[in-house]
């Protein structure tokens, strides 16, 4: 039973790691999954960035409307080979974000929509106007790939509007394969340099963050890896969660069993040490019964011999009577009859003596039969208790050698917990981090609004520039078209530059008069800013850039305040967990050591970290009270308690106490020392004391004294029974006495 119990226990220790080991591996694939899900958010905003650099707003705006009849941008409707990205890009010209519409009524509500909400300008291409040319043959030449409308596949709906946008631009691998074509076509290379039919050339390097179709293919790439990442670890983590699953059904299982085994195993030993009990019981009583029966068998001798005496007298005595009567018959002699009196006087006397001897007889045998049946019935017990007590002298031997394979386990788990250590001193580790890059992230959100804003108020600005300028624009326009009618109602000829004003007098000042007016007003209105339009789009895409970014520093802020909550919720369970262990083994250790009380409470149990630990006890016979109060032993045996408790959760090999007893008196320092031996059999304890009582209950004494002229002087003595130990102690007490005196 012992040796299944033990398997049982090696097999519960090897399912808790693996599920320890498989539920690390499942926290490490949700972190990884998390991470990949992450970068695949992030690369789609990067993706829908790029593909809606230009124009980003309006086009959203449109369909933040419901707009009909939408189908999309040009880079949205196109599908095509990475390599050909930089080289379609270059072919498109720009075109990539022309909105592709059904006809031009859909213009019309979206160009309403557009200024109603002043969500900026957008290019449309409705399908029922657009008519594409197809381009001629593909020339032969070294280096030629095609027409750019080749390389890129899209629905044939789109076919027209791909051809305006494409047209007959040819794709070439490198510059110098575009020499024999000049002229004759308008060309791209791979790497997007471009040569116009004019002969007007473009090239050079790509900015820093590349094309938008190389952008957007590239984020396809990476998106499509990271969802292959993405399944792949789902995959992994369905598989771990089955596996935890069922090692964590077989382990409560083998829990079950092992619980019932010790049951089993406690039930056994109480059992035994019933039976030790139920011997040492039969034999004490069978003792003082074979003693008594000796007794009485002794007894039932004497009284034996006696009735034998009696009875042969007895006889003798009627034997007499009857040769009296005999006798009696034919003489009257008065002195036979005197004589015939005197021996039935006697036999009388002696029947009345036997009689008390038979029933003494009787009742000896009586007494002896049941204190024999008694003698039977110990005899059989006892017999019983011997083979129990064999059987339990076996099961004790295999009680050691599992005693043997718990040291093991209590190994195994010392080495658990110091992985526990460990990993909750990482976990912290990496907390400080993520809190480091929270603190990071938090700044570099805050900065990103700042840009965000000053962003928003430069396009608020440039906003009402353009509006005003637009108003001026319409004013100025109005009041030329008032003085072109008034000119033309007054027949005025109004001269070019190079002619020379019509000589009319009454005409000329009020004119004039009207030209400084104007003159002033323009001037009033400032320059023009001719760029207004495109400043306006490029702020606001960068204001669309920033979003972006605030947004993915906003989701990872958020990730991270989830670890930090998770982290915080491991630290505090697994602090609860051990704190629970070391109170539950305080009171035991206390109560062990003063028979009272003792409690460790924490000050804030809901945030533990927040506060600190108060000890409180109850010495036996007194108040409860707090640490502070205590005299010097209890205080003393509270501190011996809490090591205990500690040493309980997370055993130590070895234990040094350096006069731990000097404020505690002859009682509680025997209560200490038998609290220590019962617990040096699994770890070794050093103990320096001056106490009598401790040195009489060690393993082993040595005396430490200093002599002079000799240094210091080291005194071996042996554990022994009777009073050699005791006179070895009292040697050593009397020359650490010697030795303090001199």
């Amino acid at each position: 039973r012992r040796e299944a119990h033990a398997q049982l226990e090696a097999r519960r220790r090897r399912l808790i790691g693996q599920v320890q080991n498989l539920r690390a591996g499942l926290e490490t694939l949700s972190h990884k999954i998390t991470k990949a899900q992450s970068g695949v958010a992030a690369i789609e905003a990067r993706r829908e960035q790029a593909l809606s650099l230009s124009g980003g707003r309006a086009l959203e705006a449109l369909r933040r409307n419901g707009l009909d009849g939408i189908h999309g941008t040009v880079s949205e409707l196109i599908r095509f080979d990475t390599d050909m990205a930089d080289a379609l890009e270059a072919a498109a010209a720009g075109r990539l974000n022309l909105l592709v519409v059904d006809d031009e009524d859909v213009v019309g509500r979206a160009i309403k929509i557009l200024k109603r909400e002043s969500a900026g300008r957008l290019s449309f291409a409705p399908l029922s106007r657009v008519r594409g040319q197809k381009p001629p043959a593909t020339p032969r030449g070294r280096g030629v790939v095609g027409f750019a409308i080749d390389l890129i596949e899209s629905d044939s709906l789109y076919t027209n509007v791909m051809r305006e946008v494409f047209g007959s631009t040819l794709v070439v691998e490198r510059f110098d394969d575009t020499k024999p074509f000049i002229g004759k076509f308008r060309m791209v290379t791979l790497d997007g340099d471009v040569v116009n039919r004019n002969a007007i050339m473009t090239g050079g390097s790509k900015g820093r963050r590349g094309g938008l179709l190389a952008a957007a293919a590239q984020a396809d790439k990476l998106v499509g890896e990271r969802h292959k990442e993405v399944k792949e670890l789902e995959r992994q983590r369905a598989a771990a969660v089955k596996a935890l699953s069922e090692t964590e059904r077989e382990l409560i299982e083998v829990g079950e069993q092992v619980e019932s085994g010790r049951a089993a195993l406690a039930e056994a030993e109480a059992r035994s040490a019933s039976l030790a009990g139920e011997l040492n019981r039969l034999e004490s009583t069978l003792g003082p019964k074979s003693s008594q029966l000796e007794q009485i068998e002794a007894e039932l001798a004497t009284v034996r011999a006696e009735l034998e005496r009696v009875s042969t007298r007895l006889t003798e005595v009627r034997g007499e009577l009857a040769r009296l009567d005999n006798a009696q018959s034919g003489l009257d002699d008065p002195t036979d009859n005197e004589a015939y009196a005197e021996l039935e006087r006697q036999a009388t006397q002696l029947e009345r003596e036997r009689q008390p001897l038979i029933q003494a007889i009787e009742e000896l045998r009586r007494e002896e039969a049941e204190v024999g049946t008694a003698v039977s019935t110990s005899a059989l017990k006892l017999e019983a208790a011997r083979e129990a007590l064999s059987k339990h002298e076996a099961e004790q031997a295999e009680l050691a050698q599992q005693q043997a394979k718990l040291a093991e386990t209590q190994a195994t788990a010392k080495a658990a917990l110091a992985e526990k250590e460990a990993a909750l001193a990482e976990l912290s580790s990496e907390l400080m981090a993520l809190t480091k890059k929270r603190d990071e992230l938090r700044a570099e959100a805050r900065k990103a609004r700042d840009i965000a804003r000053d962003a928003e108020r430069d396009l608020d600005l440039q906003k009402e520039r353009i509006k005003k300028a637009r108003l001026d624009l319409d004013v100025l326009r109005q009041r030329a078209e008032e003085l072109r009618t008034a000119a033309e109602e007054r027949e005025i000829e109004v001269p070019g530059p190079d002619e020379a004003p019509t000589d009319i007098p009454r005409e000329r000042g009020r004119i004039q008069g009207i030209l400084r007016k104007v003159d002033k007003e323009l001037e009033g209105l400032g320059a023009v800013n001719a760029l207004a339009i495109q400043q306006y789009e490029e702020t606001e895409t960068r204001k669309q850039q920033l979003e972006d970014k605030v947004e993915v520093l906003e989701r990872e802020k958020t990730e991270i305040r989830t670890r930090i909550v998770d982290l915080e919720g491991k630290k505090k369970t697994a602090f609860l967990d051990a704190f629970a262990r070391v109170r539950d083994a305080f009171a035991e250790c206390y109560y062990e050591l003063g028979r009272g009380e003792g409690r460790l409470i924490l000050e804030d149990p809901k945030d533990p970290f927040a506060g600190g630990l108060q000890i409180k006890v109850r010495p036996r016979g007194k108040k409860l009270s707090r640490m502070e109060v205590m005299s010097g032993g209890e205080k003393a045996l509270t501190a011996l308690a809490l090591i205990f408790a500690l040493q309980e959760v997370s055993p130590a090999a070895l234990f040094v106490f350096d006069e731990v007893d000097k404020d505690l008196d002859g009682v509680n320092t025997k209560i200490l020392a038998d609290a220590i031996r019962r617990r040096a059999d699994e770890r070794q304890y050093v103990v320096i004391s001056h106490h009598r009582t401790m040195l009489e209950r060690s393993n082993q004494t040595l005396g430490v004294t200093m002599r002079k002229g000799f240094g210091t002087v080291v005194t071996g003595v042996s554990v022994e029974e009777g009073g050699a130990h005791d006179d070895s102690i009292t040697e050593l007490a009397h020359a650490a006495q010697t030795e303090v005196g001199e």
